[in-house]
Order: C-alpha cells, then sequence, then structure tokens
C-alpha cells in the first residue's frame, strides 16, 4: 500500500482528475502522528452538457429515453469523452458528438441551415 507521513499539523488532502474531468474531492486529516490508511479515493465524472437545436414537428431520442429541444440536456459522463448519439424522429437523421466531461455547453443542431429557423 501507500504510506504518507505528515507532521503533526492538521492537512487537506485534495484529489482531482486529469483535464479536469472529475468532481474534486478534499479529505481532511486531524494533527496527530498515526499512519493513515486513505483507502480508495473515488472521483466522480462531471457531467456532459448538450442542447439540442432541432426542427418543428420533430423529436430526438438518444436511442433510449426522449430529449428535450431548446432544453440544456446534463447527462452523467462515463469518461472524459463521452460519445452520445442522437436521433431525430420521424426519419433517419443523426448525430454522434464526443462530449468532454465538465465542459462548456455544445449545441447539437439538426437545421439544415441554423440561421433560419
Amino acid at each position: 500500500g501507500f504510506k504518507l507521513t505528515l507532521d503533526t499539523k492538521p492537512h487537506v488532502l485534495r484529489f482531482k482528475c486529469r483535464g479536469d474531468v472529475c468532481e474534486e474531492k478534499e479529505r481532511p486529516i486531524s494533527a496527530g502522528n498515526e499512519d493513515l490508511d486513505l483507502g480508495v479515493v473515488q472521483l466522480a465524472t462531471k457531467p456532459v452538457r448538450f442542447l439540442i437545436i432541432g426542427n418543428t414537428g420533430k423529436t430526438y431520442d438518444d436511442g433510449a429515453k426522449p430529449l428535450p429541444v431548446g432544453i440544456e440536456v446534463v447527462m452523467q459522463a462515463t469518461s472524459g469523452d463521452t460519445p452520445v448519439t442522437i436521433f431525430e424522429r420521424p426519419g433517419d437523421e443523426k448525430r454522434t458528438v464526443s462530449l468532454r466531461a465538465g465542459a462548456p455547453l455544445r449545441q447539437v443542431s439538426f437545421r439544415k441551415d441554423p440561421a433560419n429557423p
């Protein structure tokens, strides 16, 4: 295992992922000389965020559940980069985008000319 030796003052250990894709976790350590067993430190992946720009009379889904149009969608990421496929119904249009955990809101457009709804 990993042994950590600290002085007799209180400390705070901070854990985070590379690329800022996880929620940071802090673990306070009280003053003392005893050996520490940190055990397993699990960090939650930040969510992915997107906004569907759709067409009138169409609905959208990810193959499992309906997705709203014009409203921010927040999904739990499975890794730093999470592929999401969005389907337009009726029809066979689809968009597959790779969304980065913790990244700014991303627009996914199904319009032929986004300037003219």
